[in-house]
């Protein structure tokens, strides 16, 4: 039951930080409870800029709890939807000629882009957590 919950609040989570532009800073409160959960979980409370308040945004294959923080993922979920719909947007507002090849050339560009600066940021992880 809990998982199902779990997996229902992250799908919505993350359908506002893609469609809505703007939205991080409406997630203040959902960033303070999930900042402070690790805190009850470890039984010990460290401030924000503790390594171990970190580990919680890790990856769970790098240990931590995939607990990403709301308002910093919030714009670059965003500007990646819109980067990867932005043919079929154009296409839409009637600027061009909608072709599904161009759209999925765009997809794969983009998801190229996302899979390269992903690896840097694991490496970022990987050295965060080595300390």
């Amino acid at each position: 039951m809990q998982v199902g919950l779990q997996k229902s609040l992250q799908q919505e989570l993350q359908f506002v930080q893609v469609v809505v532009k703007d939205s991080g800073d409406s997630f203040s409160d959902v960033e303070e409870a999930l900042q402070s959960f690790p805190n009850y979980l470890f039984d010990d409370f460290f401030d924000d800029d503790d390594s171990r308040q970190k580990l919680a945004t890790f990856h769970v294959k790098f240990a931590g709890l995939a607990i990403p923080g709301p308002i910093t993922s919030s714009n670059p979920k965003y500007e990646a939807s819109s980067l990867m719909c932005s043919h079929l947007i154009v296409a839409i507002h009637g600027t061009c000629e909608f072709c599904t090849w161009d759209h999925k050339e765009i997809i794969w560009e983009v998801k190229a882009e996302l899979t390269c600066n992903n690896a840097r940021h694991e490496t970022a992880l990987i050295t965060l957590a080595s300390k």
